[in-house]
């Protein structure tokens, strides 16, 4: 079958699909303007719907993971992660593992961390990337990648839905609004965070759910920290570029987009270099300063619900460095906070500077790779066009 005969029925079934729309959109009065502009629509659609489908197959994985693995689950787990375990072992998932691998196949489960064991002869998985993909890799193969996927989207759904509600209260600011909204699915966060670090478990997300009332004592106080300290964050740069007095422009030069973006002329008005520069900071001194340490006791906070039966991925100081009484059903944000070493928190910018330079890196490849689509798809109908 050649290329053009299979061209000749794509654009066959194309016509006869927007012809038969147009007769029916010209026998009723009121959607004349469908039948318009489907005849209007260019020839060769086709194509860049079909275009439009590669993109969407080549960027939304790696979109995905960018998103969620590098920017939410590599965070937890490096909080999470014992800087300095006493000793502690890799173990199977499950035993009949070894069994599998006797037999040639690949377990279902990689070497999961355990609190008692042999000595620890390796730094912390997740001082290097390879070493923390691999092993989170070898725990289901690539879903484990992944993991709790599912929870964290029904977490943002619901926040986004309540905070939507919750700003939209005349009189109450949007900080406070960003920072109550949460409150309603600390049980959904905390459980995430469970899914996350501990080793997969055959129960549904939801039925590992901590009890409302003790996920809301133990995490209350810390969430509504962390989303106040996540609001500023979204607040500050805004309010300050009102009062900058920047100068906007609309590249769509359509009043009725409204789309605003910031005009900087470093050469013939270099005041605009400061106006960046505060802007700058502004944006990364809340997220440094607060949102980091803000999520890190929220996340040391939750995981001290993670139930005792339940393994973690990795190395996981339950103790939290001996502030942890015997008995106590969670630990407050001060000794979460104080169990999180110095080696920790370095470790942990670091790897958030490592998450920003892959993240910055995969966005200007791929705002390239749209670009010059976009400048060939523009050329071509400009061509056409004369």
């Amino acid at each position: 079958m050649s290329p053009n005969f299979t061209v000749g029925i794509l654009e066959r079934a194309r016509d006869a699909a927007f012809n038969g729309l147009i007769r029916r959109a010209e026998k009723s009065e009121d959607i004349v303007t469908l039948a318009q502009v489907l005849n209007n629509l260019p020839d060769d659609l086709i194509w860049w719907l079909a275009l439009a489908a590669l993109n969407c197959l080549v960027f939304v994985p790696p979109i995905i993971f960018l998103s969620y693995s590098v920017n939410s689950l590599w965070p937890v787990l490096c909080i999470v992660e014992d800087d300095a375990p006493p000793t502690y072992e890799r173990i199977a998932l499950q035993d009949r593992d070894a069994d599998k691998e006797d037999e040639g196949e690949k377990p279902e489960a990689s070497l999961l961390a355990d609190e008692a064991g042999g000595p620890a002869s390796e730094p912390p998985v997740t001082t290097d990337l390879r070493r923390l993909n691999r092993m989170l890799y070898d725990i289901t193969g690539w879903p484990s990648l992944l993991r709790g996927l599912r929870p964290h989207m029904f977490f943002n759904l619901s926040v986004t839905v309540l905070t939507t509600v919750m700003t939209s209260i005349p009189f109450l600011p949007n900080v406070l609004g960003i920072a109550a909204a949460p409150l309603a699915v600390v049980q959904l966060y905390t459980a995430w965070v469970h899914i996350a670090i501990a080793a997969p478990s055959p129960q549904p997300f939801y039925r590992r759910f901590p009890p409302f009332a003790t996920a809301f004592r133990a995490t209350a106080l810390p969430t509504a920290v962390m989303w106040f300290a996540v609001g500023i964050a979204q607040e500050l740069p805004l309010q300050l570029f009102g009062l900058l007095d920047i100068e906007t422009w609309d590249p769509t030069g359509s009043p009725g987009v409204g789309l605003v973006l910031p005009r900087f002329d470093l050469l013939n008005r270099p005041g605009d270099f400061l106006k960046i520069l505060a802007l700058l900071a502004a944006w990364l001194l809340p997220f440094m300063l607060l949102v980091i340490p803000a999520h890190a006791v929220l996340t040391r906070v939750q995981a001290s619900l993670l139930p005792a039966g339940e393994r973690t991925v990795v190395p996981f100081d339950r103790s939290f460095r001996g502030l942890r009484g015997d008995g106590q059903e969670y630990v407050g944000m001060l000794q979460a906070f104080r169990s999180f070493s110095r080696a920790s928190w370095l470790r942990l910018a670091v790897l958030y500077v490592k998450i920003f330079s892959i993240t910055l890196a995969a966005a200007i490849f791929m705002g390239a790779a749209v670009g010059i689509q976009i400048i060939i798809v523009w050329s071509n109908l400009r061509k056409k066009g004369e």
